[in-house]
């Protein structure tokens, strides 16, 4: 499966108008730094990618029916204090597929974000590793951080948002959609 991004140039003029899928479209404001249409392959190799995960500890355990959807990574400071690192990569994972094998997280409602939306940021209590992020926006998808899957080997980024506040050193590779906020 393939899908179009917008893109519109400096001034916001759309080059095209493709119709967006609500994974991309919750994850950004339809702006890539790059004035060019972008194809971007939402399929992970299944053989490879893993449905299983967990969190540090063992505590919360998930499964996957299918491979998730679409991947990426967020730049945003909020997703740098949770994680604890300059980024988070997540996996848009349907909320019908995905269940929970063992334990239960907490959630940490974030309301304090440069959007103004909401993000419901679930954990393990006992370790403290994060599960994945839910948007009310996408109320059918859920945002797996990647670093919980039991294999991440398959994992390859779609797109990158919150760019403008992506920590200085960190390096985009090039062809990768790079978004500077979300709507």
């Amino acid at each position: 499966m393939w899908l179009a991004v917008k893109c519109h140039n400096l001034q916001g003029i759309p080059f095209a108008d493709p119709a967006l899928p609500p994974e991309i479209e919750s994850a950004c404001d339809n702006r890539v730094i790059f004035p060019i249409l972008v194809e971007i392959n939402i399929q992970f190799e299944e053989s490879i990618m893993s449905v299983t995960g967990q969190c540090l500890c063992g505590q919360v355990k998930y499964k996957i029916a299918n491979a998730p959807s679409v991947a990426g990574v967020c730049h945003c400071k909020n997703c740098q204090r949770q994680a604890g690192s300059a980024f988070s990569t997540i996996a848009g994972v349907p909320r019908a597929d995905f269940s929970f094998t063992s334990g239960e997280p907490k959630l940490y409602r974030d309301g304090d974000t440069k959007s103004g939306n909401t993000v419901d940021r679930y954990f393990c209590g006992n370790c403290g590793s994060p599960i994945y992020s839910a948007l009310q926006g996408t109320p059918d998808t859920f945002y797996l951080k990647t670093g919980t899957m039991d294999d991440t080997s398959g994992f390859q980024p779609q797109f990158h948002v919150w760019c403008d506040t992506k920590q200085n050193w960190v390096e985009l590779a090039e062809g990768v959609p790079q978004m500077a906020t979300q709507s």
